[in-house]
């Protein structure tokens, strides 16, 4: 339904948040080695949404926590915009602060 939703959209259009979803293994450190069909759907839906991450700073590592005994860190919280975004708001960055009372990073 967002995949709907985004190849339709003509105006500028930011997601951010929590995707739960990684892009590639390179996303993260520690735990299993995921297939790479796995990343297959994500990838999808922000190549046809034409979605590209805004720049960032800051530790991208937004999320850690133990996964069947081992320490596990990962992007998880992202933004993204289309061209419309960027072209109204061409310095916009996400800054990725400090962990402090969950398990992800505020950003």
């Amino acid at each position: 339904m967002l995949t709907d939703t985004g190849i339709s959209r003509n105006d500028p259009w930011l997601l951010l948040g929590d995707f739960n979803e990684l892009m590639s293994n390179r996303e993260k450190q520690g735990g299993a080695v995921r297939s790479e069909s796995s990343f297959w759907d994500f990838r999808n839906l922000v190549t046809n949404c034409k979605l590209k991450e805004l720049r960032s700073t800051g530790n991208t590592l937004s999320w850690a926590g133990k996964r069947d005994k081992v320490w596990v860190q990962c992007i998880l919280d992202r933004n993204f915009g289309n061209d419309e975004w960027f072209c109204l708001f061409p310095r916009s960055q996400t800054e990725y602060l400090e962990m402090r009372a969950s398990d992800h990073q505020p950003i």
